[in-house]
């Protein structure tokens, strides 16, 4: 991915690398299902356009007390996390 942005020179890949890893870590891998951001954190990434379209990626989790949800998200990514290995 950082190929198609570099220059000719190959010198100028230290401009990019941070915008291809958050796009690589945010994108669903075939092999998982799951994007790395979600396998890391538990939800997905919420995007500038997400914000500007007032789109809440994880408005199904917005219920119930925080409590709830830590032990939930707990429960459930210790879980995806073991179908993936």
């Amino acid at each position: 991915m950082l190929s198609m942005y570099v220059n000719s020179l190959h010198n100028d890949w230290d401009e990019f690398i941070d915008f291809v890893t958050f796009a690589y870590n945010t994108s669903r891998q075939e092999s998982t299902g799951f994007s790395p951001f979600f396998l890391l954190y538990g939800r997905e990434a919420v995007l500038p356009i997400d914000v500007a379209l007032e789109n809440n990626p994880e408005k199904d989790l917005d219920v119930g007390d925080s409590s709830d949800r830590a032990r939930t998200l707990t429960t459930n990514l210790s879980a995806i996390r073991e179908k993936v290995k």
